[in-house]
């Protein structure tokens, strides 16, 4: 089904209490979890001080056609002094920004830029667009576009607009984005892993090739010290303020942040999907050392974030054991793909997942900007991996 824009009429909606159910009801399948009113709606309660909300709504006629979430950020300058060290291996460019950077640090840190983001910035992946045609991309992506360009009437403020969640099999859909000059940012893979072919645990054990099957045997093996299991909404209330500290231990160490995670996400997310949405904790001597969060979505799992006690990490392989332990879990539950998300791409291949390219698009509003932006995205590059092959 193709779609004239000009018979498009948007509608732009700032809070989820302003959409009509009859809207969700027709737009949104039950199985969708994160385009849910109640999912969007607490995202919007817990993070309205740092977060604008945009819900955009497309009719052609009387006939819903389409919706896509945006939420308006403020992007820090900070965020990009991480990105520029001064190497040895770095290229001219990159050594030319580092020492512009050092030179003007506060100038860098004094920008604040509100950027209008596509989607869902506390998840990887396209989490946040209903298309009436899923398979049409190009027709998604150009209705997305126009339902920016209404934001942006309403909001002159806004400065820049970024997705940053393309797959790299989408390139040959987003050709809207380049008419509109944006510039392509390569963004750090997603991992993901088919277990739909192993019938057991063992069953997966047996299919690792002999070095990574011994490897893991005693991962398992050192990590026995440590006992793991899911824990109810009773627990995560109780134990909330250790797994936001466990939490902000990871989080410290990105680079990159859009926005911080609201101290009361977890028991929130545990309460809306009590059985959807799953947290392992992991004690050591009855002490919470680490857990792990989980959706489940149908026959995938999105694991979503991790919390770690870096002090007894290497001594009892902890987020190893947590990645075996996801995929002990979906093998059980019958999930056929599990999505790790980005980062650690080394260790998550060698339990078997594999990497799916990524890229983004951003643009400044001013072309002078956004002309000066091309020369920074173009050397952002992401992190390179030595990826491993487990299996026989």
């Amino acid at each position: 089904m193709g779609l004239d824009l000009s018979d498009i009429k948007i509608t732009v909606y700032r809070s989820v209490a302003e959409v009509s159910e009859d809207i969700w009801r027709k737009l949104i399948a039950p199985g969708n979890l994160l385009m849910q009113p109640e999912y969007l709606s607490m995202i919007e309660r817990l993070h309205n001080k740092q977060l604008g909300f945009y819900y955009a709504v497309c009719h052609c006629g009387n006939q819903l056609v389409g919706f896509f979430y945006f939420q308006e950020s403020v992007f820090e300058g900070e965020n990009l002094i991480p990105y520029f060290p001064a190497t040895e291996s770095s290229n001219i460019f990159q050594q030319w920004f580092a020492r512009f950077l050092a030179l003007f640090k506060p100038v860098v840190r004094a920008i604040h830029m509100p950027m209008l983001n596509a989607g869902n910035i506390f998840m990887t992946g396209e989490v946040g667009c209903y298309c009436i045609d899923p398979t049409n991309k190009e027709q998604q992506y150009r209705l997305q576009m126009a339902c920016a360009d209404k934001i942006l009437e309403i909001n002159p403020s806004i400065k820049a607009i970024l997705n940053a969640d393309f797959y790299s099999t989408d390139a040959k859909d987003t050709q809207v984005y380049n008419e509109r000059k944006f510039n392509t940012i390569a963004v750090e893979a997603d991992n993901a892993m088919d277990v739909s072919e192993f019938k057991s645990f063992d069953d997966y054990l047996n299919k690792l090739a002999s070095k990574y099957r011994v490897r893991t045997k005693k991962i398992l093996k050192l990590s026995e010290p440590i006992v793991a299991h899911e824990l109810s909404l009773e627990e995560v209330l109780h134990y909330e303020n250790e797994l936001v500290a466990l939490y902000k231990r990871v989080a410290d160490k990105v680079d990159f942040k859009l926005a911080e995670l609201n101290d009361h996400f977890f028991i929130e997310q545990k309460r809306i999907f009590p059985n959807n949405y799953r947290i392992s904790g992991y004690f050591l001597e009855e002490k919470l050392v680490g857990f792990v969060s989980i959706y489940l979505v149908g026959d995938k799992a999105e694991v979503h974030y991790f919390g770690i006690n870096y002090d007894i990490l290497k001594e009892y392989h902890l987020y190893q054991r947590m990645l075996y332990d996801v995929v002990k879990l979906c093998i059980d539950l019958g999930v056929k793909m599990i999505h790790f998300g980005r980062t650690a791409s080394e260790v998550k291949s060698t339990i078997g997942a594999k990497q799916f390219p990524m890229f983004g698009y951003l643009k400044h509003r001013n072309r002078w900007i956004n002309a000066i932006m091309e020369l920074f995205t173009a050397n952002l590059k992401p992190r390179e991996y030595v990826l491993r092959s487990p299996f026989k």
